[in-house]
């Protein structure tokens, strides 16, 4: 089911930032990461055809033998002073269908909401465990793991029960409260059982999930009445 243009919730956003500097930490061979690659074929048609303006680069950040994340930067340089950085799209390919993940909301780029990457229970190449915990093993696939496609497949009502269960295990062990509030906002999630159980087991020392937590106690007790 297609969730729109995803919005970025700027109060939640900054919990990220600890995990993007352990990111930048890490350095680990995968197999996963492309060494700054142009996207496939495919990709850089699906592009081109999406008027992004000004195209500075547009490069794979993931490349699996089913799945591959791009990111294109775009626009006018900024802060060139200090080294020139430009506003960001973020894509994703599985199989044949292609479309976007995130935009940056001040890029001056609005894709048609029909162009975002749909989520259907057919992509089971998204709900491999086994790819997840390949990406984890490198800083940049990490870092496009967490903040586009488990966000992605978090909020979407066709992501396979199992991987929104496997998401929330992982939130044990990486704190980011963004990706736990999307998924109490699923309606999919507020309707399973079983997700709700893994919910309210999330660590609230720090206060870090203590929200959601209290969220899927209401939830879960909602459906027992």
């Amino acid at each position: 089911m297609n969730r729109g243009k995803r919005v970025v919730n700027l109060k939640r956003i900054w919990v990220l930032i600890p995990l993007l500097l352990f990111l930048g930490a890490c350095d680990k061979d995968s197999g996963v990461l492309p060494p700054n690659e142009l996207p496939s074929a495919a990709v850089i048609v699906f592009v081109q055809g999406q008027d992004v303006p000004d195209i500075h680069s547009n490069r794979q950040r993931i490349k699996t033998d089913e799945v591959e994340c791009f990111s294109v930067k775009y626009g006018p340089p900024m802060d060139c002073p200090s080294g020139c950085v430009y506003h960001e799209a973020v894509g994703l390919r599985v199989g044949s269908k292609i479309g976007w993940l995130s935009t940056d909301p001040q890029g001056y780029f609005t894709p048609e909401t029909a162009s975002f990457f749909d989520v259907e229970s057919s992509d089971t190449a998204l709900f491999n465990v086994s790819l997840w915990d390949r990406l984890d093993q490198d800083p940049v696939p990490q870092h496009f793991l967490w903040a586009e496609i488990l966000p992605t497949l978090a909020g979407d009502t066709d992501t396979a029960t199992s991987a929104l269960i496997e998401i929330v295990k992982r939130l044990r062990s990486y704190i980011v409260p963004a990706v736990a509030y999307t998924l109490v906002e699923n309606p999919v999630v507020q309707s399973t059982e079983a997700v709700l159980l893994e919910l309210v087991q999330l660590p609230t020392e720090g206060g870090a999930y203590s929200e959601v937590v209290g969220l899927a106690q209401e939830l879960l007790e909602a459906l027992g009445e």
